[in-house]
């Protein structure tokens, strides 16, 4: 299993873990939550723009997928 080092105390935690065993910060992985906001606003803009919801849908699905696929390997802290 490979380990990962908190940035707040520099304590290595297995990846995977939830919360750091030193500091006890919060662990997240993957995309961040804020991430589907922008995307629903795009989506919006050219779903309306072209006169479909299927638009709206597809961009933003496709959104979300791209970007769990672009930040799989992303590790955040947080107290």
């Amino acid at each position: 299993m490979s380990m990962i080092d908190c940035p707040y105390c520099g304590t290595s935690i297995h990846h995977g873990y939830t919360v750091c065993t030193g500091c006890h910060a919060v662990i997240e992985y993957g995309p961040p939550k804020w991430i589907g906001v922008p995307l629903m606003l795009v989506g919006a803009l050219i779903g309306l723009a072209a006169g479909s919801w299927m638009a709206f849908f597809g961009i933003f699905l496709g959104g979300l997928f791209a970007a769990s696929y672009l930040f799989r390997n992303s590790v955040r802290a947080s107290r």
